[in-house]
């Protein structure tokens, strides 16, 4: 499941629906390609995890923003607000 590259789907599927500007919620994002490639487009992410291995690494390789934001938690917990 750890592509290391944006999901086909998001790349090839996505522009075509032409979503706009919104605020998403990836849940096990790894290491944050797919949240990286969706706040690049002006969507708001919150990408979670509960390794901070793969955070570290997805802020190594995508940084943080205004429109990214990597969080170290379960993502059951943080579904529930936990």
């Amino acid at each position: 499941w750890e592509l290391g590259e944006v999901a086909k789907p998001l790349r090839e599927v996505l522009p075509q629906i032409k979503i706009p500007r919104s605020r998403i919620c990836i849940l096990g994002c790894g290491t944050g390609y797919d949240a990286a490639h969706l706040a690049s487009q002006g969507h708001i992410v919150t990408a979670v995890d509960l390794s901070p291995h793969a955070l570290e690494l997805a802020r190594k390789t995508h940084g943080e923003n205004a429109n990214l934001k990597f969080v170290e938690a379960d993502a059951f917990a943080f579904a529930k607000g936990e």
